[in-house]
């Protein structure tokens, strides 16, 4: 399966972020096809890929207080890499052989993990300490279920 991965870097005054973001794996499916159609319904297992890095460089602020030069590494990854999915999709026959699929789902991916790390201790305690990033760290975290789509192209033989 594929995914979904990019990577940007800005710079903004004295502070440069570089982010990269990729989504993806692969996955196991049962297939079932209820009716005659080309529609079916999949169950199984998602070995997923999701995670997000952002590192910033620069004139760090946190909670009013500039820390100059440092650096801060945040990531976010699913709690479950090997996590249960279900989908329902569609295979439209055309040709000889050929089919166009598409597919909409969830992947129960139990929550995200979200940290921040300060290169400086005294800019770490107040990150750990900010109620802004607790409650992100929460939101994050309750995240149980990401969406899943999918189309392809296939030829059968």
């Amino acid at each position: 399966m594929g995914g979904l991965s990019f990577e940007e870097r800005d710079t903004n005054g004295d502070e440069t972020t570089t982010t990269e973001v990729e989504l993806g794996g692969f996955a196991l499916l049962g297939d079932y096809f209820p009716t005659q159609s080309g529609w079916r319904i999949s169950g199984g297992l998602m070995f997923a890929t999701g995670e997000a890095n952002a590192l910033v460089e620069g004139d760090i602020e946190v909670n009013g207080t500039v820390y100059p030069g440092e650096t801060l590494e945040i990531a976010a990854v699913f709690n479950n890499e090997i996590a249960p999915m279900i989908t329902t999709g569609y295979d439209w026959r055309f040709g000889n052989g050929w089919s166009f699929n598409s597919e909409i789902g969830a992947v129960f991916i139990d929550g995200i993990t979200l940290t921040a790390t300060s290169s400086n201790t005294t800019a770490q305690a107040e990150i750990e300490n900010d109620p802004d990033y607790q409650q992100a760290q929460q939101d994050a975290a309750d995240v149980a279920i990401a969406p899943y789509l999918a189309f392809g192209v296939s030829y059968e033989f």
